[in-house]
């Protein structure tokens, strides 16, 4: 009913449904210092919301919406005051018949940037990328009003043959790094099991270093590696994710860690 919490967790709200009536799901968040709000999730656009659905058609598109803390008085009301949702990649969602999911953004506090993984062949024109599935971006500076036009992260994009899945970002607010999961062998240096493939910017998305394999058994293990999540201090960044290799511990999934610098 939306009371707030009492004990451990004081101070929570809700659960409280952010306006849309159809399926949605893979939510992602990030906020600044300022209270700046941006969520992105993946929505099948089959609600009764027709503003939106209107602007996506029945395939999974990518969804933002905005919230501020100078329309959301904690003290006075538990409830976020969440924008309408609307399609990120608005150039292609209303006539693209391929589905875009599991985004992810992360913000240095004045830019944003959303990365998500896309089976959309021509999101932008001249683009051409394959039918597999490709890691595309795209950045706002306004608190997530206005987003630049989707592009391919992943240097590959157009003529790799595998899927680039599950994506996440982080940022120390100099450097961004993005992690996903791809079964393409990388021009057959790593096989075609599912790796976890690293790229990275240091000029807030404008380029990104060519995917490259994070874990150093990417070349010889056959288990599936998905599902990586990211985080930083600042130097150094610390990744998890799901393995189907054997380790020594057998074949069942388990959770696999590596920490890195992308500097000395």
């Amino acid at each position: 009913t939306g009371a707030i919490q009492q004990g451990p967790g004081i101070g929570w709200s809700g659960p409280t449904c952010i306006g849309t009536t159809a399926d949605a799901e893979s939510p992602s968040v990030a906020g600044n210092a300022k209270g700046d709000w941006v969520l992105v999730y993946a929505s099948n656009g089959k609600g009764t919301n027709k503003s939106v659905d209107n602007e996506t058609g029945p395939d999974y598109d990518i969804m933002f919406s905005t919230a501020s803390d100078a329309v959301w008085p904690f003290s006075d009301n538990p409830y976020c005051q969440w924008q309408l949702p609307a399609p990120l990649a608005s150039v292609y969602a209303d006539k693209d018949k391929d589905p875009d999911r599991e985004p992810a953004v992360a913000t240095d506090g004045s830019t944003w940037i959303a990365v998500w993984s896309s089976a959309v062949s021509n999101p932008q024109p001249s683009m051409g990328l394959g039918p597999d599935y490709a890691i595309l971006f795209a950045s706002s500076k306004d608190q997530g009003k206005t987003w630049s036009a989707p592009l391919a992260l992943n240097s590959n994009a157009v003529g790799d043959l595998g899927d680039d899945i599950s994506p996440t970002i982080a940022t120390n607010g100099t450097e961004w790094v993005v992690l996903w999961s791809s079964n393409d062998d990388l021009n057959g240096t790593i096989g075609t099991d599912y790796d976890i493939l690293m790229s990275s910017s240091s000029d807030q998305g404008k380029t990104w270093t060519p995917p490259a394999a994070l874990h150093n058994n990417a070349g010889s293990d056959k288990g599936h590696d998905t599902s990586p999540r990211l985080a930083t201090d600042g130097k150094q960044w610390v990744a998890v994710w799901e393995s189907s290799e054997d380790g020594g511990t057998g074949p069942d999934y388990d959770i696999l860690t590596a920490r890195f610098s992308l500097s000395p």
